[in-house]
């Protein structure tokens, strides 16, 4: 399954009734185990940043670079972030969905003083065998900016390839290809 992919099945639980995007994510799993990519997974991405609803930007690093790559996970405020943990049931149900949304991975601007954000970073870079990381933003979400500052400072202290990209309303199409595809090289041996 693409990344591409897995986005619209995330925003499809998001906004379908509940009953209907269940069956819709049983159908798919039920589907996966035989189905045949037809195209080369290449580099394994990490997508960390703000909301992503852009399926134009992941159908583009996925599909119309001239190096492969597949975006493997993410850690973003619409993505895995936002469905990870799941609700502990106890007799309080309130109390379990407050602990449920207490304990999910943190959000930049909840994640102050402590720092609990890149450990699962580097546990999902590990469980997905990452190869490079995109953190991706919109422009002016000041938490975020802050944070990858200190994301990308660590990812480099790792030797993880990453690049920062930062979107407003459009895709600049030949600008994010460019530097996509230049970090991509960062992870062959092409020279």
């Amino acid at each position: 399954m693409t990344g591409a992919e897995a986005l619209d099945l995330a925003l499809c639980a998001q906004i379908m009734d509940r009953a209907e995007s269940n069956k819709m994510m049983q159908e798919v799993l039920e589907k996966l185990p035989d189905r045949k990519m037809d195209r080369e997974t290449g580099t394994r991405l990490m997508i960390v940043g703000s909301v992503n609803t852009d399926r134009e930007f992941m159908k583009l690093v996925e599909e119309e670079l001239d190096l492969p790559a597949t975006i493997v996970i993410d850690d973003t405020c619409s993505g895995i972030r936002y469905n990870f943990n799941d609700v502990t049931p106890q007799e309080d149900r309130l109390m379990a969905i407050s602990l449920r949304y207490n304990n999910r991975p943190p959000c930049p601007n909840k994640d102050w003083p402590k720092r609990r954000r890149m450990p699962f970073i580097n546990r999902l870079i590990k469980t997905y065998n990452v190869e490079a990381v995109i953190l991706y933003n919109h422009k002016f979400c000041q938490p975020h900016q802050i944070d990858n500052n200190y994301i990308e400072e660590k990812l480099m202290e790792q030797d993880m390839p990453c690049l920062r990209l930062e979107f407003d309303i459009r895709i600049p199409k030949g600008q994010i290809r460019t530097r996509v595809e230049a970090m991509l090289e960062t992870t062959m041996d092409i020279i």
